[in-house]
């Protein structure tokens, strides 16, 4: 076996899933080659580091420490404020809001003044679409 393909089979050699035949002529050349046996202690040590880290268990309290710290931090600066710029805030929402309902108001009435209905024609008022008689029975005489 050559150092190339020792070196594809090692993954699954460490791992333990390389058939048999495959497993002798890995174990051959790592007695034999000292690169490909360095590359495979390196291997072993990286697996081992990776292991160790995905059983480290987080801090249960972490958490609450940045959630507490965060807060803290936001009542702070909520302090720091003057009186009447927290109390400005509501002030002029309520009034943005007051002056959009009454312009909303006006713009309504000028849109729909009583006038416009006095100026149709009595002609228009009186068609009703609905009982008008169909023009196929009259087109055949």
């Amino acid at each position: 076996m050559n150092c190339a393909l020792c070196q594809k089979y090692l993954e699954a050699w460490l791992a333990g899933t390389l058939p048999d035949h495959l497993k002798i002529q890995v174990e051959d050349h790592l007695s034999v080659c000292p690169q490909c046996r360095k590359t495979a202690d390196v291997l072993k040590i990286s697996e081992t580091l990776i292991a160790g880290e995905k059983e480290t268990e987080p801090n249960p309290f972490l958490a609450t420490r940045i959630m507490a710290a965060i807060e803290a931090n936001e009542s702070r600066i909520e302090l720091s404020k003057p009186g009447f710029v927290r109390l400005l805030r509501p002030a002029v929402i309520a009034l943005s809001m007051a002056t959009a309902v009454f312009a909303g108001i006006a713009l309504g009435r000028l849109s729909g003044s009583s006038s416009a209905i006095n100026e149709i024609p009595m002609e228009l008022v009186l068609i009703n679409d609905a009982q008008m008689e169909a023009i196929g029975p009259l087109s055949n005489e």
